[in-house]
C-alpha cells in the first residue's frame, strides 16, 4: 500500500511538468507535425472550396475526388509504419514531408485548370503523403520521451500542432485568398512544410530503442538529469 502511494505521489502532475522538463522535444514535434496537419485541412477542407467556387466543379465531382483520395491514402498509413520500422523514423517522415510538399504544389498548380484527373492525383499524393507520415508519428513521438512523461509529452506535442496549425487553417486560408489570392495560401502551406523539414533534422532518431528502459537521463535534458539522482535516493 505504501509503495503504491509513493508511486502515485511521484507520477502526480507529470502532465504539467513535462512542459518544463522536455520543452524542446514538445516544440520540435509540434513544429514537425504542424505542417502536415495544416496541409491536410487545406486539401481536405479548403481545397473543396477552391474546386467548387473557383474552378466550378460540382459537389458530386469534388466528393468523388476526395473519396478516391482518402481511399487510396488509407493504406499509406500502414506502409509508413512498416517503412519506418525498417529504415528509421526520420527517413520515413522526410519522405512523407516531401510527398506532401509535392502534392500541395501540384494541387494549387492544377486546381483551376479544369483537368480533373490531375487535380485528383495531386490531392491523392498530398493526402497519401500525410497518411504515410501519420503511420510514423506515434512511434516517433513516443520515442522522444521517457516512460513517466511519454503519454503526456506525445499528447501535448500532437495537440499543440493541431491547435496552432490545423484548427485555424481554413479561416486563415480564406482570409489570405480574399486578400492576395490562392497562391498566398500555397506559400503559407509550403512555408509551414519548410519549418517541418527543419524541425525534423533537429529531432533525435531513436528507432529500435527499448522504451521500457528509456529513462529521464536518456532524454538528454538538464532538468531531467538533475532530478534523477534525487528520485533514485527517494
Amino acid at each position: 500500500m505504501g509503495d503504491a502511494e509513493d508511486v502515485g505521489v511521484k507520477t502526480r502532475g507529470v502532465g504539467i511538468r513535462v512542459l518544463w522538463t522536455h520543452p524542446r522535444q514538445i516544440i520540435q514535434l509540434a513544429l514537425l507535425w504542424g505542417g502536415p496537419a495544416l496541409c491536410f485541412y487545406l486539401l481536405a477542407v479548403y481545397g473543396l472550396t477552391i474546386l467548387t467556387h473557383r474552378a466550378g466543379y460540382s459537389s458530386s465531382v469534388t466528393f468523388t475526388i476526395l473519396l478516391v483520395a482518402n481511399a487510396v491514402s488509407a493504406p499509406a498509413c500502414i506502409l509508413g509504419g512498416l517503412v519506418s520500422d525498417r529504415f528509421g523514423r526520420k527517413p520515413a517522415v522526410l519522405a512523407g514531408l516531401l510527398g506532401c510538399i509535392a502534392g500541395v504544389a501540384l494541387f494549387f498548380a492544377f486546381a483551376t485548370s479544369g483537368l480533373v484527373v490531375l487535380v485528383g492525383a495531386s490531392i491523392t499524393i498530398g493526402l497519401s503523403a500525410i497518411q504515410f507520415g501519420a503511420g510514423v508519428q506515434p512511434a516517433l513521438f513516443a520515442e522522444q520521451f521517457p516512460t513517466r512523461s511519454r503519454f503526456s509529452g506525445s499528447a501535448l506535442a500532437f495537440t499543440l500542432a493541431n491547435l496552432v496549425f490545423a484548427a485555424p487553417a481554413p479561416l486563415i486560408a480564406t482570409a489570405l485568398a480574399a486578400a492576395w489570392g490562392p497562391q498566398a495560401v500555397m506559400w503559407l502551406a509550403l512555408g509551414c512544410m519548410a519549418v517541418a523539414v527543419v524541425a525534423l533534422f533537429t529531432i533525435t532518431d531513436r528507432t529500435g530503442i527499448n522504451l521500457a528502459t528509456f529513462s529521464e537521463c536518456d532524454s538528454e535534458h538538464p532538468a531531467a538529469r538533475s532530478r534523477r539522482p534525487q528520485e533514485t535516493q527517494a
